[in-house]
């Protein structure tokens, strides 16, 4: 592994020392973030970036550019004036209710600086007037948004519809209204890539040393958020039982929110500078563009075809890592071969594998554990096992008393209402109340393993209630 550490290393020392050009630019314009949301406007503010290039030129007019790019993005963010956001959730009692929030003359500033590595094809043309097109990807490695927000007014209230009651003035237990209520968070974003394009002129200062001044263009081709179901179903003032003043901010990008993508764009100033004996070779030459002159190398630097040698360290890397790679081919092959031997002797001998997969039950008795699920009472966020079901448990004690090593999968599933996150959290409840009941007729934890699908693979579309109850639901399946 290391030897191909120290191989790629000096790939990339290598590129760098080769590169005809090195230079330092700085570019500022509009730099922010662009966002995909019927719930709030955005406005991209003022940016900028710094960064170090080198490129290599296959001939005078085309070349590849690389570096390493710091830049500053902003924007500003305002919630529609009809904004108002609702979700299920359950609190601290086990109790389901629909969470409120409402906001009044809402606005959130957003600023984040991010690490950039360009890769451009470039292309230069003209001789009196000299032009240059950069075109390319980078890749864009962000920090955390920095949010600072603040409203006029954030109401907080809960709608409990088992009651049909509509809490608004309860501040103690997470309920009210906050004037001039101010707020800041920091958001993870994702790495992203850009589509890039720059242009403009270059004017030539001495041999070896240009200024390119022209525009710059970033268009961000990937979404930028760390958890995009949490951004579509978050709400921005998260609900807290112990009081109003503990809810926490989450920013209004963490609501409501389809996609965020980078874009920037402005006027952008480059200085660069040559390699000693390194110079462009003119259009009627018929020697290598930017080639370094005979006599400035030693002659024991080359072969006897007059070509410089590689070194030995380095023609030792790259032997290892071939090998490396021959191994690695040899290993997965055998894997393969391996694995499709022992299904076909499963595939032979039937008995042995049902016999494996069952751990002695028989079918009648795998299907009394596996077909029929654990249901829970009426109501959104219930955990409570129902009478009947507590009797089908009660046989499937016996089954596991009956057969020693048999072990469980206990796996709870919800509807479709609340968060991917809430739901998460409900059905791995569920599996505990199964894992409590057959704890509590004295099967040993070890032979449970409880998990949560949450909301995924429903057995009925989630269209109406009564599909809805079926879905919320616990599996058992047997450990193979």
């Amino acid at each position: 592994m290391k030897k191909i550490v120290l191989l790629n290393l000096l790939m990339v020392v290598s590129y760098f020392l080769s590169a005809q050009e090195i230079g330092f630019y700085l570019g500022g314009g509009l730099s922010g973030t662009q966002y995909k949301s019927e719930t709030l406007e955005s406005t991209i503010k003022y940016g900028g970036h710094v960064g170090l290039s080198y490129s290599y030129f296959f001939s005078p007019k085309f070349g590849i550019g690389s570096g390493v790019e710091f830049g500053l993005f902003s924007n500003k963010v305002s919630l529609n004036e009809d904004y108002k956001y609702a979700e299920y959730i359950v609190n601290d009692i086990d109790y389901a209710f629909e969470y409120r929030v409402e906001a009044n003359q809402y606005e959130e500033n957003n600023q984040f600086t991010a690490l950039a590595i360009p890769i451009m094809l470039q292309y230069r043309f003209g001789k009196k007037a000299k032009f240059y097109i950069n075109a390319g990807s980078k890749i864009i490695i962000p920090q955390k948004v920095k949010s600072e927000a603040e409203a006029d007014g954030v109401a907080l209230s809960g709608y409990f519809p088992d009651k049909g009651a509509l809490i608004t003035d309860m501040p103690q237990h997470g309920f009210g209204v906050i004037d001039q209520w101010k707020g800041d968070a920091k958001i993870e974003q994702k790495v992203s890539a850009t589509l890039s394009l720059e242009g403009g002129m270059y004017f030539d200062f001495k041999e070896n040393s240009r200024l390119y001044a022209g525009f710059y263009f970033d268009y961000g081709l990937t979404n930028m958020q760390k958890d995009p179901d949490v951004a579509k179903n978050q709400a921005f003032v998260s609900y807290s039982p112990k009081g109003i003043d503990k809810a926490e901010f989450n920013s209004v990008l963490s609501t409501n929110m389809d996609k965020v993508n980078l874009l920037a764009f402005g006027i952008q100033l480059k200085y660069t500078f040559g390699r000693k004996n390194i110079k462009q070779r003119s259009a009627s030459s018929n020697e290598s563009d930017y080639s370094q002159p005979l006599e400035t190398v030693n002659k024991e630097e080359l072969n006897d075809e007059g070509t410089a040698k590689v070194p030995e360290d380095v023609k030792q890397a790259v032997r290892e890592k071939i090998k490396q790679e021959v191994k690695d081919e040899i290993k997965e092959e055998l894997r393969k071969d391996l694995m499709e031997e022992l299904e076909s002797q499963n595939k032979s001998n039937p008995v042995l594998v049902e016999a494996s997969n069952n751990h002695g039950l028989t079918k009648a008795e795998k299907a009394l554990i596996e077909n029929h699920s654990i249901e829970v009472e009426q109501g959104i966020g219930n955990i409570k096992i129902t009478e009947a079901s507590n009797k089908q448990l009660d046989k499937v004690v016996d089954l596991l008393k009956k057969y020693e090593d048999v072990e469980l999968d206990i796996i709870g599933y919800t509807c479709d209402l609340g968060t991917e996150e809430f739901n998460y959290l409900l059905g791995m409840k569920r599996a505990t109340s199964v894992e409590n009941y057959l704890l509590s007729k004295g099967i040993e934890r070890s032979r449970l393993h409880k998990y949560s699908r949450g909301r995924n693979n429903p057995l009925y579309p989630n269209t109406n209630e009564e599909n809805r109850q079926k879905n919320r639901r616990i599996e058992l399946k047997i450990v193979k």
